[in-house]
């Protein structure tokens, strides 16, 4: 990346992202916003702003075969993991429950990678919700993706506003069809469902954004009656689409160009922090299982080591030349 094209809030996104994203998953909010869904549910608008950066960088100096580029790189990264998981936990229950090995049961489960995460890699989900998206905005103009964006946004408020009834519809669903239920459960349905309407809409926002003229002050103002409807009257999920722009506007003109010089090793140790975390954890709960704060610790700390060794190794072998430059001299 040239440094003209640098943008430091969204490093500073990957750094306090991804640690927020582990103190989610081991369970540090849980006790605080357990209480208030919808207070918990209206946050959510950090992950849909990775989505609207995510959708931005990859419309920026666009083409194609870039984002193609882009799809085949994080898709074979999140489907190795997950078939890698999914062999691990039917090898599993096998052995644990003494089950019988079905083939086809684990064919199926890795085919099901392609459009739904297993119980293993269930922190991979933004991955299959972005990848899409990304395929379907190569094709796209800007007239197409306002559409795009609008039908997204209607059935992305529809499945908030709905809540449970999507699931209830997947219930008669597979009660009518019960070939599907070889396949998906409703409640696996209903996830498929919402998170493709949230990948489509914020990754299409994104594509489209650098054209937009709106001052996220009035972003944030419009946000504030619709925080009262979500949080005192019914959940909508309008506020986060509101915040989720305001958001990225806010991180796109934050300082921080010192950054720069640091880029590999902050998206490498964002990049372990997402991929590996939930994965450490089940280690980790073998030997600290009641304690949060210390397998946090040392998650961090281990991606970060892990980092450190990399860049190190890295910038060596890239100084390499120039030093046999010299001895040639």
């Amino acid at each position: 990346m040239k440094e003209s094209q640098f943008i430091p809030g969204f490093d500073w996104m990957r750094i306090f992202g991804s640690i927020l994203v582990v103190l989610t998953h081991y369970g540090v909010f849980d006790n605080n916003l357990a209480g208030i869904p919808p207070l918990f549910m209206m946050l959510f608008f950090t992950v849909l702003t990775f989505f609207i950066m995510s959708g931005y960088l990859a419309s920026a100096g666009f083409s194609r075969e870039r984002v193609f580029k882009q799809v085949i790189k994080y898709g074979s990264i999140y489907l190795a993991i997950s078939f890698l998981l999914v062999l691990y936990g039917r090898i599993m229950v096998c052995v644990v429950d003494g089950g019988q090995f079905k083939v086809h049961r684990l064919i199926l489960n890795f085919l099901k990678c392609f459009v739904h995460r297993n119980q293993l890699s269930g922190q991979l989900w933004f991955i299959l919700a972005l990848l899409y998206p990304m395929l379907l905005n190569a094709f796209l103009d800007g007239k197409a993706r306002r559409i795009v964006i609008a039908i997204g946004a209607v059935f992305f408020i529809l499945n908030e506003s709905a809540g449970f009834a999507i699931t209830g519809v997947c219930t008669r669903l597979t009660a009518s069809f019960p070939l599907i239920t070889k396949v998906f459960t409703a409640s696996e349905l209903a996830y498929v469902w919402s998170r493709l309407w949230t990948g489509l809409l914020f990754t299409t926002i994104g594509f489209d954004i650098g054209s937009w003229r709106i001052k996220p002050v009035y972003l944030l103002l419009a946000a504030v009656p619709f925080a009262a409807l979500d949080l005192w009257v019914h959940y909508t999920g309008i506020t986060a689409i509101l915040l989720s722009i305001a958001f990225f506007y806010w991180l796109k003109g934050l300082p921080g160009r010192f950054l720069y010089p640091y880029h590999f090793e902050i998206s490498m140790f964002a990049g372990l922090m997402y991929f590996l975390h939930m994965i450490e954890k089940l280690m980790l709960d073998y030997f600290v299982p009641e304690n949060a704060l210390v397998k946090i610790l040392y998650t961090i700390g281990f991606n970060l080591a892990i980092t450190i060794v990399v860049s190190y190794l890295s910038r060596r072998k890239k100084a390499a030349p120039k030093q046999q430059l010299n001895y040639g001299l």
